[in-house]
Formats: structure tokens, sequence, C-alpha cells
């Protein structure tokens, strides 16, 4: 997942089909960058299958997890568990992404690696799952509320 303008910076996540370095790509996995104001986190990076760099156990995602700090939108490659459970094993995501939304509460998650649009909610989260082929449409909403929107959200993000 990507976004690239003149004054917001390429910034993405590993998916499980990547090289160790995605060319072009600032890679935010288990990182969280500022953009005008907006706290962004990201996770590369699938349940793991095979021996790959960006195939991760349950365990090992934990781990990952455990000290990103709290952001206002997370940008992942696999979903978050409660999202995914009718998906096939190898694209379910993982528990410890239910519970950082539990704890940090963002105001939004994208994902990516079931090639499938969806949008839902775990608790206050809105959580969209995007795809090359099924690409996510923003409108945008610039009234200011008291928990911003996801609208509002990417809003702030645009110079």
């Amino acid at each position: 997942i990507i976004h690239m303008s003149k004054d917001i910076p390429c910034i993405g996540v590993p998916g499980n089909h990547d090289s160790r370095r995605p060319a072009g790509l600032n890679n935010l996995h288990g990182k969280v960058v500022t953009v005008n104001g907006v706290r962004i986190a990201g996770i590369g990076g699938a349940r793991k299958y095979k021996d790959h760099p960006h195939h991760y156990t349950d365990a090992q995602m934990k781990f990952l997890m455990w000290g990103l700090p709290t952001a206002d939108l997370v940008i992942s490659h696999a979903p978050p568990l409660a999202t995914s459970t009718k998906e096939d094993p190898i694209h379910q995501g993982f528990s410890s992404f239910d519970r950082y939304i539990e704890k940090h509460r963002p105001q939004a998650w994208l994902h990516g690696h079931t090639g499938k649009k969806f949008t839902g909610n775990i608790g206050q989260t809105d959580v969209y799952g995007v795809s090359v082929r099924r690409p996510l449409t923003l409108e945008f909403d610039l009234k200011p509320k008291p928990r911003p929107s996801f609208k509002s959200l990417i809003a702030n993000l645009l110079p």
C-alpha cells in the first residue's frame, strides 16, 4: 500500500512476496512516522507458510507489534484476524493486530494481502482492505469532528 505525491513521502510496507527491500519504498515496517500531524504506523508481511523474509509466525508478529507506538493510521500487508477468519489460513491476519487495535484505538487500518475490498470496523477503528484490482477510493470530508473520520484523517495528509 503506497501513496505518492509531491508533498507526501512514498511510504508503505512489504508484502509476503516482496524482496527484502522493495524498490522505491520508504519502508514503514515496525515504525511510526508523522505526516502533516497524522501518526502513521506500518507493519509488513503475512502469516508464515514458507521460509521468506516477510513471513511471520504468531509469536514473531506479537513480538514485532509489542513495541509499536500508538498511531492514528496503521498500514499493514496482512489483515487483522477479526476481519479475516473466513479466509484460508495463509490469508488470515494476526490476533496481535486485533490487540493493538483494542489497546491503541487507531482511527483507521489499511491492509492488503487478501485481494478483496473490505470495509468494516473493529471497535471504533475503521478497517479497509484494498488491492490493486480493487483500489480504495476516498471521499474527503473536511468538516472538523470530535474524533476525525477516516476521510478527514486522510485529508489531513494532503497539503
